[in-house]
């Protein structure tokens, strides 16, 4: 295949994918824990059974297995998650391409891809850029990976290239907690050495990630007696980012003024029935005594928002009468207990963080989750005490683990990355502190295993573009495609006995 066939089947592919809705839900303990995912791995799965490969659907996902050509060869495996964000809309993603020409990109419902807010953007003058409408996420993250290596599958197809033992795991719930992946059973499912996870930007080589653990409190309703007053729909305004780059990418989170909202609901004699959202907003239903009881909200002002959006806005609706709701004090209490200069707003670089991520309403109670990370495990440990010392019956568990000691005695793995990335022309291979979950550490460390947690070495290789987790996100057509003749020259090395 040429290139303009390599580029026509990998756009064809990630189109066809990111139209597919496999928003995960963090709410949810099923893996998959949404439907779609699977809808997006058996697609995955009759698509390479038509190509020549055995593909079995797994408890984490999908396995594509080739034939091993070749004798005495090391075994490696590529990954990519199936699912996506539910930090923005998943539903009728409609995917639009740009030609693009330097400058702003316009979205069909009007917002604005700029490189002011995404510096990388300018590099991809004369590219493809694949967007949404403006309206849902784009699903680049991890679709641009899903879709790469099954365009790498299809060249090996083609060209009929001899290689030996070449595993492709395609989890599910990567955006929920990495749930897929820790389901891997590295001695029964894969016989890979080394795993290459695509799913980082384009030109980024990932050899570290956060420690990290996740913090929930729970809060049951509580019965009240006959309690009468007015409906109040509350919105707290936010602007969206990625948390590990809130900071550079203008975040605004929602959580900074909640409590100062609940204490007004409660110093009015309120009571708030419902309350759900994240750091890009959040949204409360309460029964108050009257309007005038949420009179402050007109004028909160708060200067992170320079573009005039109002913080807190509000609406009274008819006369309600409840007889019960939630005490969210405890609520307040621990967002309060989180210093704002550690938040994911604040932070960047080697910098950990501890940022409230979501709060929902179900099954008569109210959930919050947050996040706690951190390069140091020193570090992790004390934010953990300082949530437990703020906020009383919270329950704090370990999630993964930094890779980047255990990955010292497999350097192989990372300078094969290195040579892989230069060949398929990424001219400045990029290695930032990765500031998100990534599976290449639960396929590395997992806590709680023997032999010090050691499981198969994995690095993050880029596909993507930048904007993930947001309407905004975009990818390139270019990111794609050197992520697939990366994946040639692995496997190459493989073959080759660099491996």
């Amino acid at each position: 295949m040429k290139d303009a066939a390599i580029a026509e089947d990998v756009s064809a592919r990630f189109v066809q994918y990111c139209e597919i809705d496999t928003g995960s839900l963090e709410a949810v303990e099923e893996v998959p824990s949404t439907p779609g995912q699977r809808e997006l791995a058996e697609l995955l799965g009759e698509q390479a059974e038509d190509m020549g490969y055995q593909a079995d659907l797994m408890p984490f996902g999908l396995r594509v297995r080739t034939r091993n050509d070749l004798a005495n060869r090391t075994p490696i495996a590529f990954g990519a998650h199936l699912d996506t964000s539910e930090d923005a809309a998943n539903e009728g993603v409609v995917v639009h391409t740009h030609d693009y020409k330097g400058g702003d990109i316009k979205l069909a419902n009007g917002a604005v891809i700029s490189p002011d807010r995404f510096a990388g953007l300018e590099k991809y003058v004369g590219d493809t850029i694949f967007t949404s409408t403006g309206e849902t996420l784009l699903g680049g993250d991890d679709k641009a990976g899903l879709a790469a290596i099954m365009t790498f599958l299809k060249l090996m197809q083609v060209q009929g290239t001899p290689h030996g033992r070449i595993d492709c795991l395609f989890t599910y719930d990567e955006e929920t907690g990495l749930c897929g992946a820790e389901r891997v059973n590295p001695n029964e499912d894969t016989d890979a050495r080394y795993i290459y996870v695509f799913d980082n930007v384009d030109g980024e080589l990932g050899t570290d990630t956060f420690n990290a653990a996740g913090a929930t409190l729970t809060i049951p309703s509580h019965e009240v007696e006959r309690f009468q007053g007015y409906g109040a729909t509350i919105r707290l305004n936010g602007v969206a980012a990625f948390p590990g780059h809130g900071k550079s990418k203008g975040m605004i989170d929602a959580f900074r003024n909640l409590p100062l909202v609940l204490r007004t609901i409660q110093e009015a004699n309120g009571i708030v029935t419902r309350i759900d959202g994240g750091w890009g907003g959040i949204d409360i239903e309460a029964v108050v005594p009257s309007e005038r009881d949420l009179a402050f909200f007109y004028v909160l002002n708060d200067k992170r928002f320079s573009d005039g959006t109002q913080a807190v806005v509000h609406k009274i609706g008819s006369a309600q009468s409840v007889f019960g709701g939630y005490d969210l004090s405890a609520v307040a209490q621990h967002i309060l207990g989180v210093p704002y200069d550690i938040s994911a707003e604040q932070t960047d670089g080697a910098q950990g963080y501890v940022q409230p991520r979501n709060i929902v309403t179900k099954d008569g109670q109210v959930v919050l989750g947050t996040l706690l990370r951190s390069f140091q495990l020193d570090e992790l440990e004390r934010f953990k005490a300082m949530v437990r010392a703020s906020t009383p019956g919270v329950e704090i568990e370990d999630q993964y683990r930094n890779m980047a000691e255990a990955l010292e005695e497999t350097p192989e793995i990372v300078k094969v990355a290195q040579w892989a990335m230069t060949q398929a022309g990424v001219a400045d291979i990029r290695s930032p502190h990765t500031r998100g979950g990534t599976e290449s550490a639960v396929y590395t460390l997992a806590w709680g295993l023997t032999e010090n947690g050691r499981r198969i070495p994995s690095v993050n290789l880029g596909a993507f573009g930048d904007g993930y987790h947001t309407e905004l996100e975009w990818a390139s057509l270019g990111g794609m495609m050197r992520a697939v003749k990366t994946a040639q020259f692995l496997r190459q090395a493989a073959v080759d006995g660099l491996l």
